[in-house]
């Protein structure tokens, strides 16, 4: 298993490239001004914060916990990554 820094290094590189698209995603939905765009939005949001928690938590927790935080961490990364794929195919 890969070494905390490592894996905290990852995950915030997914964080960079999950805010990168949610902008784009952001600037088609206020073209768009439908409520499915808003929806998307918001969730895409909700999920991006619940990362940032999850990340936070993974920093204070003991390391026995690591590996359970690490699956949830990958896990919500899996389905906000497909998220954004759904929502950059409905704009683009």
């Amino acid at each position: 298993m890969e070494d905390l820094e490592k894996y905290r290094t990852r995950i915030e590189a997914q964080m960079t490239d999950f805010h990168e698209n949610l902008e784009q995603v952001i600037a088609k939905a206020k073209e768009k001004k439908d409520t499915h765009s808003q929806i998307q939005v918001q969730n895409l949001i909700r999920k991006k914060e619940a990362a940032e928690a999850r990340l936070k938590e993974l920093e204070g927790a003991h390391e026995s916990e690591h590996p359970k935080i690490r699956t949830e961490l990958d896990r919500l990364f899996e389905n906000i990554d497909q998220d954004v794929r759904d929502a950059l195919a409905y704009y683009f």
